[in-house]
């Protein structure tokens, strides 16, 4: 296999494994696949699924777990903000209670 492709699942792997230690920090392992063993692609736990670009603004965008179910909760209730916009409009409410 190219190393380059190695490095890349490798790289989904820990993006992965690593998501799921900041969502569950208490619960290790958690079991979890990726979609149709496409490494990089839709990982899937329990009743949840996540992209790879959705992993990484978790990262980026620094959300707590709370956070992320809230976005998830609102997403799958037909609000499409993405992670960035979501943690925008909860910051501009938190300015507004000052």
């Amino acid at each position: 296999m190219n190393k380059v492709l190695t490095n890349y699942e490798k790289a989904a792997d820990g993006l992965a494994v690593a998501f799921l230690k900041e969502l569950y920090p208490d619960e290790n392992p958690r079991e979890w696949y990726w979609v149709g063993a496409k490494i990089g692609e839709i990982m899937n736990w329990g009743d949840w699924f996540v992209d790879t670009t959705i992993m990484a603004d978790f990262f980026r965008y620094k959300l707590t777990s709370d956070e992320f179910f809230e976005w998830y909760d609102q997403r799958i209730d037909g609000e499409n903000l993405n992670i960035m916009h979501f943690k925008l409009k909860k910051n501009e409410k938190l300015l507004k209670d000052f």
